[in-house]
């Protein structure tokens, strides 16, 4: 089931923090883009917006959280990340608010903990709204900017680790 995937992934990532960060544990992209994708408030599979330039994204599906810098660079290049921070509402109504704020993985050079904390703390938050509402509620309430940019996250972690220091 889709809520216990993103818990699952949450606690993993939780535990493994510190591993990912010092790369002594692989983060698993695959599975998180899994999650993402399983969400299904996107229109297309995350991989698919990473290749996407920022116009184009803009353009056709864009929420308009993301700061967007130059409309031809891609989205896998993106600085701005959106922080799922917070949620609350009326759950038997359907009614779900997600708060969201604007973090930077690249303040002195790229800062992987940044983006894992986007990863974990942003799953967490998903994970527990996931639990009390249906899915046609999550994805109706959910920032299709902040799931792309689980994403990016993910993407520039996995990145990140496959360079030598």
């Amino acid at each position: 089931m889709q809520q216990e995937n993103i818990a699952q992934l949450a606690d993993w990532l939780e535990a493994h923090k510190d591993g990912i960060a010092d790369r002594s544990t692989k983060l698993d992209v695959t599975e998180v883009f899994a999650v993402i994708d399983s969400l299904a408030v996107l229109n297309q599979p995350v991989t698919d917006y990473l290749a996407m330039t920022e116009d184009a994204y803009d353009e056709k599906e864009s929420d308009h959280k993301f700061t967007l810098d130059t409309g031809d660079t891609i989205l896998a290049e993106l600085k701005d990340r959106i922080l799922i921070n917070h949620v609350d509402g009326v759950t038997d109504e359907g009614e779900l608010n997600f708060n969201y704020n604007h973090e930077d993985a690249f303040k002195s050079g790229y800062q992987v903990k940044t983006d894992l904390n986007i990863l974990t703390y942003g799953f967490e938050v998903v994970g527990a709204a996931a639990i009390l509402v249906d899915p046609a509620t999550l994805k109706q309430n959910l920032s299709k900017d902040a799931v792309v940019s689980l994403g990016i996250a993910a993407n520039s972690i996995d990145r990140w680790q496959q360079r030598k220091n």
